[in-house]
C-alpha cells in the first residue's frame, strides 16, 4: 500500500526544557492546549481513501461490504499526522510568527 506522506515533526524535549526554564526565570505564565479532534480538522490529502464500515452500520446484508470515502482523517490512519501538521503550521504562519530552523514545532 502507498501511504503517501506520514511524517509529522514533534517538539524536541530540549526545546520544551528551554521554554520551561525561560518561563520560570522570567515569571511567565504558561498555557497549554490540546486539540482533541486535531486529525478531524484538515482534509485528507488528494488521495482517494476508502474505508469499510464496521459491522452493523449501516445495516447491510451478510454478503455486502459497505465502503465510504474519507474526506477527513481519522485517528489510526497512517496519513493523519501529516495533514494535521500542514494545517496547524499554515495557521501559525498566517499569524505572522516565524518557524524555528532548529525545531520545526517552535514558533517565535
Amino acid at each position: 500500500m502507498d501511504y503517501g506522506e506520514t511524517y509529522a515533526p514533534v517538539g524536541k524535549l530540549t526545546t520544551f526544557r528551554l521554554l520551561i526554564s525561560f518561563a520560570a526565570r522570567n515569571n511567565w505564565k504558561i498555557d497549554h492546549i490540546d486539540v482533541v479532534t486535531a486529525f478531524l480538522n484538515p482534509d485528507v490529502d488528494d488521495d482517494t481513501l476508502f474505508m469499510e464500515l464496521p459491522e452493523g452500520w449501516p445495516e447491510h446484508g451478510p454478503d455486502e461490504i459497505t465502503v465510504v470515502r474519507l474526506r477527513k482523517a481519522l485517528y489510526g490512519l497512517k496519513q493523519a499526522p501529516h495533514p494535521w501538521y500542514r494545517h496547524i503550521n499554515a495557521f501559525f504562519l498566517s499569524l505572522g510568527v516565524i518557524q524555528s530552523e532548529a525545531d520545526p514545532n517552535l514558533y517565535i
